[in-house]
């Protein structure tokens, strides 16, 4: 399951600690490309 985040612009993968960034309304799905969820976030 995947949290919209509009403001941040990104989708959050909570079970893979991953947030994916949403560019020119595209969601950059690459798990490279994701950066690591914080503590807070997770």
């Amino acid at each position: 399951m995947l949290l919209y985040k509009k403001i941040e612009q990104e989708l959050i993968c909570k079970p893979c600690k991953l947030a994916f960034a949403i560019k020119d309304d595209i969601p950059i799905m690459l798990e490279e490309e994701a950066r690591a969820l914080t503590p807070e976030e997770a």
